[in-house]
């Protein structure tokens, strides 16, 4: 066997226990060579009866070690130099499975480490993609939309028509929102598909160097914190911006030639300019080109805008330096909401970077990164999902980085696909990283030096070895492959039609007989429709009589059916958007809290009204846990336990009257989420007082806007014990008709 920490290496030798001695002594000679100081030889370790030992990736063979190498290939044959096969995707010999590697370093880490995984913990070939700047390229690159798509004006994404064969990629491991917004956007066919969340969060906004703010907290007359977005309020604390430095500076420093002209800001786009007008009423801030586009109005030759607090006075604006464009129709709806004195300057990256280190400024960054130590994030408000589902940002930038995959990936690789919802990484591995990065250490060397630490981490990740004939499914357990399935490569595959398995277990399929076929993945085969009509023709009358007296009868079933009140069922579920159910969900809790809800395995129903007829509609009912807790619903004759952001199809309509019972989930799935230990609640569906009718909120200008009208019922979570640092909130449950119960969460304001 191989030792897996080999993944970051190009040669690795594995010794048996027979000749671990004779290797031991053999490595000894070069242990105080001139090839350890210059770090050509790494080191060799011992676990259990292996002892193994690693060359660096790009390393060549030569001199001591070259006679080294051959001396142990002399050693009765118990050394291998050689890798396995590569695997590749079911049904194509040619094509690797592909990483898109976005140009930011926590997941360029993220990618590598994934990387050497999959090719040397399940020896499949990978390649990487080199990716840009914006998430969005990422959700692109795998979807089914090719090159070509994208967004237009109105944020409607535009692509061809399906079927567009295989994406640029298969996987995209640290997405951030603008990919969550993207997907939201795309048609259905063309989304690929969500793998789970990871277990650090991105952080972005406005930064300034904590050198900095602690150093303002010792000027006369000055109390408030640098690192609080209210002590930037030009009413409240006029004379904040003379700690930093001027526009005028900033722009003198950086150089004109830095600076990009705010026609031409990337990523910002007419929808969201006229977000900013609508949310912000400030018409002053935007003008309109001669071919009728808005654009941002800017002083300082096109290259610097300023939010209503320090227009008039622009020597008072306190520099945002940005690049790329990153964030900055969300930045200018936030400084103009809160009246902050912000002036936005786009420059290149050096430009920025130097801004950062070198100048009092607020800076755009985010975490994690390694372009800078020792900065402070100025604290905004909680973040609000559903304000920024509809273009209103006012609140904090947090993320909750996602994993995305190809949507026929799980079929094309079961084991490949298993590993990407599997794999995580925390933010004290991040920050470890990061750090030694910011120092000169690279992103593979990183990589690998995590794979070394943590191997019982993403050991439990691969699959384990399994029987002849069965397979690992998700959950870690063997199962057999059933009938009408073959075993292949440690995977159950379909039967081609024409073929069949009658058996479990089977390790290929056998053709049918001459005059009967089967269709794909078949346990046996059947006489084809054109036969059996020729045989009952060759009857003579009577049987076509009677064929023709089963049509009459199915049709004039059909029409009682239909004129009964029952119709067809529709594949209308709450994590739909497009079908008149899910739309109602939608709005009651946001897109972004929508494109997590998944449909749970818990409880499947497997009438057949589900797809034959459904003459009574209303005796069946969805629900929906849109809530980061874990919720168990108990009523007289049924229960449904439902993990977070779960949804479950249950027969009989809603009941009058259910428990719900919310939990900490087995992990934490929102940075703000507290402790919640465990709590109950009773509830009476029909009982009016508790349900209030409709939902509004306030928009900027004072107007009020209803969001939907359907009966909310609000409940208080109470404090866990010795949990003080934030409050728990409250759940909030929804009813849509009688077809749907959505619980979900409101945290402390």
């Amino acid at each position: 066997d191989r030792c897996m920490v080999s993944a970051c290496l190009s040669d690795t030798i594995v010794v048996s226990e027979e000749t671990s001695s004779a290797v031991a002594e053999l490595l000894d000679e070069f242990e105080h060579t001139q090839l350890l100081q210059r770090g050509r030889f790494v080191a060799w370790t011992e676990d259990s009866l292996e002892r193994a030992a690693f060359l660096p990736m790009g390393s060549t063979l030569v001199g001591p070690l070259a006679a080294a190498r051959q001396k142990l290939e002399r050693l009765n044959g118990s050394v291998s130099f050689e890798r396995p096969p590569r695997r590749h995707l079911h049904g194509d010999a040619a094509e690797p499975l592909r990483i898109w590697i976005p140009n930011w370093p926590s997941a360029e880490l993220a990618g590598r480490i994934f990387q050497i995984l999959a090719e040397e913990g399940l020896g499949y070939w990978v390649d990487t993609v080199p990716g840009g700047a914006h998430s969005s390229e990422g959700a692109r690159a795998l979807s089914l939309c090719g090159d070509a798509s994208g967004p237009d004006d109105s944020g409607t994404w535009r692509c061809g028509e399906p079927p567009l064969g295989r994406p640029r990629a298969h996987v995209f491991l640290e997405a951030w929102s603008s990919a969550d917004e993207a997907i939201l956007a795309m048609p259905e066919w063309a989304r690929p598909a969500h793998a789970g969340r990871l277990d650090y969060h991105g952080r972005e906004g406005a930064f300034v160097r904590s050198s900095f703010v602690d150093g303002a907290t010792s000027i006369p007359n000055f109390a408030p914190p640098l690192d609080f977005y209210k002590s930037y309020n030009k009413s409240v604390f006029p004379d904040v911006w003379q700690l930093f430095d001027t526009v005028a500076a900033v722009v003198a420093r950086l150089s004109v030639q830095n600076l990009s002209d705010c026609t031409t800001w990337p990523g910002v786009t007419q929808a969201q300019l006229r977000n900013y007008i609508d949310f912000t009423k400030d018409a002053e801030g935007l003008e309109y080109l001669d071919n009728k586009t808005l654009v941002p109005k800017c002083g300082n030759a096109g290259t610097v805008w300023r939010s209503g607090a320090c227009r008039k006075m622009p020597g008072q604006c306190i520099p945002f330096v940005t690049y790329f464009g990153y964030r900055v129709p969300e930045a200018m709806q936030f400084f103009q909401y809160w009246e902050m004195p912000v002036a936005i300057l786009d420059v290149s990256e050096d430009a920025w970077q130097d801004a950062g280190q070198n100048m009092r400024v607020m800076l755009y960054w985010w975490k994690p990164d390694v372009r800078f130590e020792g900065m402070s994030e100025i604290v905004a408000p909680i973040p609000n999902t559903n304000e920024h589902s509809v273009g209103l940002y006012r609140t904090a930038l947090h993320d909750v980085l996602t994993k995305y995959m190809w949507k026929e990936l799980s079929k094309a690789a079961p084991q490949f696909s298993n590993l990407v919802e599997a794999f995580n990484l925390n933010s004290a591995d991040q920050d470890e990283a990061m750090t030694a990065m910011h120092r000169g250490s690279s992103a593979r060397g990183e990589a690998c030096a995590w794979v070394r630490r943590n191997w019982r981490r993403w050991k439990a990740w691969l699959p384990g070895e399994c029987e002849l004939g069965m397979e690992l499914t998700r959950l870690g357990v063997c199962v057999s492959c059933p009938a009408g399935k073959f075993y292949t490569g440690g995977v159950c595959l379909d039967c081609a039609a024409g073929t069949y398995s009658p058996n479990p277990s089977s390790l290929g399929c056998t053709h049918c007989p001459e005059g009967v076929t089967s269709s794909h993945g078949s346990a046996g085969c059947f006489v084809p429709l054109s036969v059996a009509y020729n045989s009952w023709r060759d009857i003579g009358g009577l049987g076509g009589f009677i064929g023709l007296l089963v049509i009459v009868v199915l049709a004039c079933a059909c029409v009682w059916v239909r004129r009964r009140g029952g119709n067809i069922v529709r594949k209308d579920t709450p994590d739909a958007p497009d079908t008149r159910l899910g739309a109602s969900v939608q709005r009651c809790i946001g897109k972004r809290a929508q494109s997590l809800l998944t449909r749970s395995e818990t409880k499947k129903s497997t009438s057949v009204m589900q797809v034959a007829f459904h003459v009574r509609p209303q005796m069946r009912a969805w629900l929906v846990n849109a809530s980061p807790f874990s919720v168990d619903v108990t009523w007289d004759d049924g229960h449904n336990h439902l993990d977070p952001h779960m949804f479950v199809l249950v027969w009989g309509g809603l009941p009058r009257e259910l428990q719900v019972r919310v939990a900490d989930p087995p992990w934490t799935s929102n940075l703000w989420q507290p402790q919640l230990g465990e709590a109950t609640f009773e509830l009476n569906m029909e009982d009016g007082p508790h349900w209030q009718k409709g939902f509004v909120r306030p928009a900027p200008d004072g107007t009020v806007h209803t969001l939907y009208d359907f009966p909310v019922m609000r409940l208080s979570l109470p404090e866990a014990e010795g949990e003080t640092r934030h409050p728990p909130g409250e759940m909030k449950l929804t009813k849509i008709g009688d077809e749907a119960l959505v619980i979900s969460w409101s945290p402390p304001h």
